[in-house]
């Protein structure tokens, strides 16, 4: 899969080293009765391939590393999300 950029992204996580690239990223507030929950989504694409194996009925797997206890998390098939750039964003200078 490859992280994409859409109409909703509005920020950047930069990889902390080169072989971690950078990803466009959505942060936003929901509002859960307990009160607002800051949220960071990345958008992905599956290839056509892994689309394939997914209708065959091969399972998407989140990962979560170094993480003990694992934190919230949510993974969701998003279809009202409209594509604006499939490449990663531009390396910012220092």
């Amino acid at each position: 899969m490859n992280p994409v950029r859409t109409e909703r992204s509005n920020a950047v996580y930069r990889g902390p080293t080169v072989d971690i690239g950078d990803a466009w990223v959505e942060r936003a507030t929901v509002k859960l009765p307990s009160g607002p929950v800051n949220v960071v989504y990345m958008d992905w694409l599956p290839k056509p391939e892994e689309l394939e194996l997914i209708r065959t009925g091969a399972v998407v797997r989140l990962g979560i590393w170094g993480m003990e206890p694992i934190p919230p998390v949510s993974m969701q098939i998003r279809d009202d999300l409209k594509i604006v750039a499939l490449e990663p964003p531009e390396i910012a200078e220092d």
